[in-house]
């Protein structure tokens, strides 16, 4: 099996387990551009939707509601750890 996430430097590249990186402690990510509700979603149990589990942004709409107002752009990171590996997931970008 496969390493799930790529990390690109400019330098280099390398495949790790997300898992790795939340053990390491390397997943402060507060500042950076990320793309977090373009590649997922979070839905809590009251139906409310989230970009991810971090609930950056705030909520972006219900599952109830006619029309859902989804991301459309990446948003910096306001947190100083992601701790989810699906939201480790989603592209990031150092400013």
């Amino acid at each position: 099996m496969r390493p799930d996430l790529k990390v690109y430097t400019q330098a280099e590249s390398a495949e790790v387990w997300a898992n790795d990186l939340v053990k390491a402690d390397a997943v402060n990510f507060e500042g950076w551009d990320c793309g977090i509700g373009l590649e997922s979603l979070e839905i809590t149990a009251d139906g409310t939707l989230y970009r991810g589990t971090c609930k950056v942004g705030g909520p972006i709409g219900h599952v109830d509601d006619e029309v859902w107002n989804l991301p459309k752009e990446f948003i910096t990171c306001t947190v100083s750890k992601c701790t989810c590996v699906a939201d480790l997931k989603s592209t990031r970008r150092k400013k």
